[in-house]
């Protein structure tokens, strides 16, 4: 079994056991519309109960299956069950933390999982203001911009001169 397959198990036996311990909160597994959308990015999931939605990490749940279904799962459909029975409850409140450790979750907010590497790359652009010589980095839509429309940008230092920044050519991407 794979580990989205893995996880949607999981989240299906999470829900058999949630509506039996809370009735008046019941879930219809059928409805729920599960997705692992979340790559390149370090969330490892998302509940949102008005469309039925539950998201997971894409990545997170095919590697380290075991331990996410413990964590984020159960974390995720503890909200579904929450947003259902107390519909003005803080997200990560007291209300949430029960039903989250009734469920078989520990009822915290975040994650001892691993998650670096696991954002989007960023990259930046390396421009040279041509009056003092200072390196100004920019994002990927302001280089776009600037490429567009080359005195778009000035050095916020020498912007009475009003040279545009000039592109060295240079870029360099982090997470």
């Amino acid at each position: 079994m794979t580990g989205k397959q893995q996880v949607k198990q999981a989240v299906k036996e999470i829900v058999e056991k949630g509506n039996k311990l809370f009735p008046r909160g019941r879930i219809n597994y059928n409805e729920l519309d599960i997705r692992f959308s979340l790559y390149g990015s370090s969330r490892l999931g998302y509940a949102n109960s008005a469309k039925k939605r539950l998201a997971f990490h894409k990545v997170l749940a095919e590697t380290n299956t075991q331990e996410y279904i413990k964590d984020t799962v159960i974390h995720e459909v503890a909200h579904l069950y929450t947003s259902k029975i107390y519909p003005y409850a803080q997200s990560h409140g007291r209300e949430f933390k029960r039903i989250c450790k009734a469920l078989g979750g520990n009822g915290k907010r975040t994650s001892n999982m691993d998650t670096s590497g696991l954002g989007q790359l960023k990259t930046r652009y390396v421009y040279e203001c041509p009056v003092c010589g200072a390196q100004v980095n920019m994002t990927q839509r302001k280089h776009n911009r600037q490429q567009q429309c080359p005195s778009m940008y000035v050095h916020s230092k020498c912007k009475r001169y009003h040279k545009p920044l000039v592109w060295t050519g240079n870029k360099y991407q982090f997470r």
